[in-house]
């Protein structure tokens, strides 16, 4: 939890970020993916004034995926956006991440497909933190660890806690413990 501030301060915009992950019935996966921008105030902008309340962004985006990680569709949705009328322009060309995996370079793949003029910073952004979203969603029904695996368990030396030289792992998953091995 963060300490209270230390000088007295008024809101002035929140943004909501949600996601929330699916399993299927076919086998694939669905990750929504939403984004919800607001003032605290009548927000005039070049567009028109939004009233307190009044969403300036409302985004959603649904990638469905193989439990390998391929995203096999994804569909785009634009509720409320700064410039009505040109901004939803983009949402059929998030189709351009459809066969992209989200294990394996999603966000270099997603910026160099949809980035700055490309697709929508607000989408861009949302979709930036879906494959942490996704794997956790995956996982759910995965042990965090067999240890009579011969495959390293995904999840190390992907953060400093889980380093192959950390204490961590050499607590948690003493199989894969590398004092020797560098930092990331």
């Amino acid at each position: 939890m963060l300490p209270p501030p230390s000088v007295n301060r008024k809101r002035l915009h929140q943004r909501q970020v949600r996601y929330e992950g699916h399993q299927r019935d076919d086998g694939l996966w669905d990750l929504d993916c939403y984004l919800t921008d607001a003032k605290d105030a009548d927000y005039t902008m070049r567009s028109g004034v939004r009233p307190v309340g009044s969403p300036v962004h409302d985004l959603a985006v649904r990638l469905t995926y193989k439990s390998d990680g391929e995203i096999t569709e994804v569909v785009a949705a634009s509720n409320w956006m700064a410039y009505p009328g040109h901004c939803e322009r983009t949402l059929p060309d998030f189709k351009r991440l459809i066969g992209l995996s989200l294990k394996s370079n999603f966000r270099l793949h997603l910026l160099e497909k949809m980035g700055a003029a490309r697709g929508c910073t607000h989408f861009t952004e949302l979709l930036a933190w879906a494959p942490s979203a996704a794997i956790q969603t995956w996982a759910t029904n995965k042990a965090d660890y067999d240890p009579e695996s011969a495959t390293k368990p995904f999840q190390l030396d992907r953060c400093h806690a889980l380093a192959s030289n950390s204490p961590t792992v050499a607590e948690y998953y003493p199989k894969w413990y590398k004092p020797e091995s560098l930092s990331l």
